[in-house]
């Protein structure tokens, strides 16, 4: 977002906006910009008397399972929010890289949850996928059984 369309995003103004969804929506928050990484939910820190830092961090490509897994719902933040001044400025920051991250928009998705129920097939980069890591622009080897 350009400096001149930046906003302070408020606990006032995300209670808002999660409004217009159900409680039980799942909430995603996208990828990292600079490794690509899914950003999950970590913990809400009251940042001072004055800010409320939403942290993320980021879902190793071979680690903690599913993203969708690992989603909360619009519901769990409104009941946290829901607690603090309306007034109170609300950032968000990721764990790994610890770059300031900005809110673009709110919007809805369609979400596609996958299983994969048969052990991969081929090696990337000499290692064995975990069941939730993505090929992307990775060497491709059959597994021999």
């Amino acid at each position: 977002m350009a400096d001149s369309q930046k906003h302070k995003l408020t606990v006032g103004s995300l209670l808002k906006d999660l409004s217009r969804f159900p409680r039980d929506t799942p909430v995603t928050f996208g990828s990292s910009r600079w490794t690509a990484r899914t950003l999950i939910f970590y913990r809400f820190k009251i940042r001072g008397p004055e800010s409320l830092q939403i942290e993320l961090s980021e879902l190793s490509e071979f680690g903690a399972g599913p993203e969708h897994e690992s989603r909360i719902t619009a519901g769990y933040i409104v009941d946290y929010l829901s607690g603090l001044p309306p007034q109170r400025e609300v950032f968000f920051g990721c764990t790994m890289d610890a770059c300031p991250l900005e809110l673009e928009s709110v919007t809805p998705a369609v979400s596609f949850n996958l299983a994969q129920p048969e052990s991969p097939k081929y090696v990337v980069d000499g290692i064995a996928p975990a069941a939730d890591a993505s090929i992307g622009h990775h060497e491709l080897k059959e597994i021999k059984s």
